[in-house]
């Protein structure tokens, strides 16, 4: 007869545990058998009867000897595989961790769940370079409130870890569920660690911004003080910009009637492409070529 393991029924109850309490709240769909890399549930919350945010959850059993005091207030922690916290930094939707715990069995049903934010930690962190990391959380689902946490966490947390999730990547986008007016409307606290992505990609949003409000003020001529609004903008990255930005900056003081301005930022492409070891060689002639003759049209 086949023998199942205690560790494989602790998981199981604690698998369907968390699924049955998100369900109450949430669409739950458990990861495909033989799918699962470190993923357990696929998590779609439900606010006001409509679909809203997705999440993914990762279930983890623990026992009382990793619920502690610290700092004056309980909190649970877990040793997290650091290869499993950069694969879930790298998704495209927040992740969390809940630690259900266990003691003895059959086990009374847990009066909290801890939830660790393992997007959040990603965001904020550099994971380091060792094994495993202990994360401690003192958030919780408690079960005699168990409604009212998870509206917050539907409403609060999922809300912000999904923009956090963005700014890593550059872009700066407002936390839904937040009024507009509100100084919490974007994700704070987390912009100077990815501040070279957030400048870039403001610098490209305005590029691409004045192409499209060049090409829309050759048909709506009224439209000239969007294209320049863009270009105030691009201006502010001169010394970083690239040659697409350049030659948009060339455009628009062409489209100026201001030649002496499109000629400098001509020079000024040409000087970046000479200077770029890595670009080859001969696309760099071709390229340099090509402005040349762009040049001539101002001469």
């Amino acid at each position: 007869m086949t023998i199942v393991d205690l560790n494989r029924l602790k998981g199981n109850y604690s698998q369907n545990t968390v699924s049955a309490l998100l369900s109450r709240t949430c669409l739950v769909r458990p990861v495909a058998e033989g799918t699962d890399i470190g993923v357990d549930l696929y998590c779609e919350s439900v606010l006001d009867q409509s679909p809203h945010l997705h999440f993914w959850a990762q279930v983890k059993t623990i026992s009382s000897s990793q619920i502690l005091k610290k700092g004056g207030q309980e909190v649970a922690c877990f040793d997290f595989d650091t290869n499993h916290l950069r694969y879930w930094a790298l998704q495209p939707i927040p992740v969390y961790a809940f630690l259900v715990p266990i003691e003895g069995w059959p086990p009374d049903f847990p009066t909290r769940i801890y939830g660790v934010r393992i997007t959040e930690y990603a965001v904020k962190n550099e994971i380091p370079n060792q094994s495993t990391v202990r994360l401690y959380s003192a958030g919780c689902f408690n079960i005699k409130i168990i409604d009212d946490d998870l509206k917050q966490f539907i409403t609060q947390i999922v809300p912000w870890d999904t923009s956090a999730l963005l700014v890593q990547k550059g872009i700066i986008a407002p936390i839904i569920e937040v009024p507009e007016a509100s100084e919490n409307k974007f994700p704070r606290g987390i912009g100077f660690r990815h501040l070279d992505k957030i400048i870039a990609n403001i610098r490209d949003a305005s590029v691409m911004g004045l192409i499209d409000a060049l090409a829309f003020e050759q048909v709506q001529p009224e439209k000239k003080l969007l294209r320049q609004s863009f270009e105030k903008v691009a201006k502010v990255f001169e010394d970083q910009m690239h040659v697409l930005g350049l030659s948009a900056l060339v455009r628009a003081a062409h489209s100026d009637g201001d030649i002496d301005k499109a000629k400098r930022y001509i020079y000024d492409a040409i000087t970046r492409i000479e200077q770029d070891q890595t670009i080859p060689e001969e696309i760099k002639l071709s390229c340099i070529s090509q402005i040349r003759i762009l040049l001539k049209d101002f001469e």
